[in-house]
């Protein structure tokens, strides 16, 4: 997905609000200081997060995840459905957190590029050796690719940078100096620090779409469980992947806060059939 400045100002502003009954928060902020916008819906006792726009590549996902919140809150307040769910009573039961595009900064460049008034614009051309071709940017606006900016398990990921020759800010494939490093991912992990969720769903770009079960060890034969159930009902192939796993969001969050967690792969390619089958994971996660 390439965004235009048209289709991206309408994105941002599909993001920032035109909700009828969600609450809209700021999670945090990135370097630029542009606000990461959460929706928040429901009043149950279970809190569930989803969290997308990790690369700036993910346009696409911010996109899926902006019209799935706004079809949630339409659908929540006229009292429908979405497919077979009942979505006033997932939310008695469930309060779901969805922030659409965790790095925004990124997403801008990779799709719009950056001008020479941006503050960054000197440390991201030197990134780039001078190219324009932005396609290629799936950083935020320091070169660190934050969906692997968390604790766990980190060190994998930096021994992978070292096997690869990255040893600094980079386009991609750079996981910071530390843990966190970033505003966009300690911005995250504070948020949800404060809501402690019981269930959080990573989206993540793959090569196909698919579900990754992540629990510690007290949780993992749950979340197995869940996983399987899911990959019945939506035909949606269950994965193991630790690469994927390593330094992610769903790894801290389960190991940190407890919670069962999930990373769903999507493509790029998303046909009516491939974004009915992924909100279909995710609500009969919430319902089970």
């Amino acid at each position: 997905m390439s965004l235009s400045p048209e289709k991206a100002k309408n994105l941002f502003d599909r993001i920032h609000g035109g909700y009828s009954v969600s609450e809209v928060r700021n999670a945090g902020k990135s370097w630029l200081s542009r606000d990461i916008i959460c929706s928040a819906l429901g009043h149950g006792s279970k809190n569930v997060m989803i969290v997308g726009g990790f690369g700036g590549k993910d346009a696409f996902i911010s996109s899926f995840l902006t019209d799935f919140s706004h079809e949630l809150d339409d659908s929540f307040s006229l009292k429908g459905r979405i497919s077979d769910f009942n979505i006033s009573a997932l939310c008695s039961k469930n309060r779901i957190y969805i922030i659409p595009m965790l790095n925004p900064d990124g997403i801008i460049v990779n799709n719009l590029g950056i001008y020479p008034d941006n503050p960054f614009y000197g440390r991201v051309m030197g990134m780039m050796k001078d190219s324009t071709d932005f396609s290629k940017w799936d950083a935020n606006i320091r070169g660190v690719s934050v969906y692997g900016n968390f604790k766990n398990d980190w060190i994998k990921l930096k021994l992978t940078e070292r096997s690869k020759g990255i040893f600094m800010t980079s386009p991609c494939g750079y996981y910071g100096e530390y843990p966190e490093s970033e505003l966009e991912t300690s911005s995250l992990c504070s948020f949800s620090r404060r809501i402690n969720p019981e269930m959080v769903f990573e989206l993540r770009r793959m090569e196909n779409i698919c579900i990754i079960p992540v629990g510690k060890e007290s949780l993992k034969n749950k979340v197995n469980a869940v996983a399987r159930i899911i990959s019945e009902y939506t035909n949606i192939k269950v994965l193991t992947d630790d690469s994927y796993v390593n330094g992610s969001f769903a790894s801290w969050t389960s190991e940190d806060l407890d919670c069962m967690s999930f990373i769903i792969g999507i493509t790029d390619e998303m046909t009516p059939a491939n974004c009915s089958a992924l909100k279909n994971t995710i609500l009969l996660a919430m319902a089970v």
